[in-house]
């Protein structure tokens, strides 16, 4: 196995995408980093110390070759290495106020972003608003599948801008023709920000606005 595969199957990607294997190999260099600036946040510790086997595991992976195997990415990764990585989530965990979404709960999230996008594709809507329902929807998609790296903020941010964006369009989300099918839109991005425990429920705080869209429609 590859390093790419390997990557893609640690963060739950096709291991045969190769492109979707690249995007993996970049993202865990990109939570390496944030994951850095996480710890540089952090009160009373020795930041030198537990910054030391972050910065060894990011220079292993820009060093490595994405194509060799992925012995040779491993065989640079050493217990104190991976020792040092359990001491960073020791000290981010005290911190953390994030509650946990279950695999269950994103493969559910996932099957019903899948039907409301069938709903939205068979729509007879205005070709450039379902354009952006559908955008939207994939961006929720994208973040959703990057849960197990990132945690919650994009999917959070994904939410917030498909709202803003159906603010910005509610006219046409009024019309006849596409009120149902940005009902059905609505309801899902909602029941998205839901489980998203430490925010406010979004839809108890939507502007009127948006709300009649969830509502009667009077």
């Amino acid at each position: 196995m590859s390093i790419i595969h390997g990557c893609a199957v640690a963060v739950g990607t096709d291991p045969n995408d190769h492109a979707a294997g690249l995007k993996a190999l970049a993202d865990i260099v990109i939570l390496t980093n944030q994951v850095k600036a996480d710890v540089r946040r952090l009160k009373n510790i020795n930041h030198d110390l537990y910054l030391r086997s972050l910065t060894r595991l990011e220079q292993a992976f820009i060093n490595s070759n994405s194509n060799a195997p992925l012995s040779t990415l491993l065989g640079n990764v050493d217990g104190v290495i991976l020792q040092g990585l359990e001491f960073c989530a020791d000290q981010l965990d005290r911190v953390s106020t994030e509650t946990v979404v279950s695999p269950q709960m994103l493969t559910q999230l996932l099957k019903d972003l899948e039907a409301v996008t069938k709903t939205i594709l068979a729509s007879d809507l205005d070709a450039g608003f379902q354009a952006l329902l559908i955008a939207k929807l994939e961006e929720i998609r994208s973040a959703i599948l990057a849960y197990r790296l990132f945690g919650l903020t994009p999917l959070q941010n994904a939410v917030e801008s498909a709202v803003g964006a159906l603010i910005i369009r509610h006219e046409q989300a009024k019309e006849p023709k596409n009120r149902k099918a940005a009902k059905d839109w609505l309801a899902f991005v909602v029941s998205v920000q839901t489980i998203i425990k430490n925010f406010v429920v979004l839809g108890r705080e939507l502007p009127p606005v948006v709300m009649k869209l969830l509502g009667s429609g009077n």
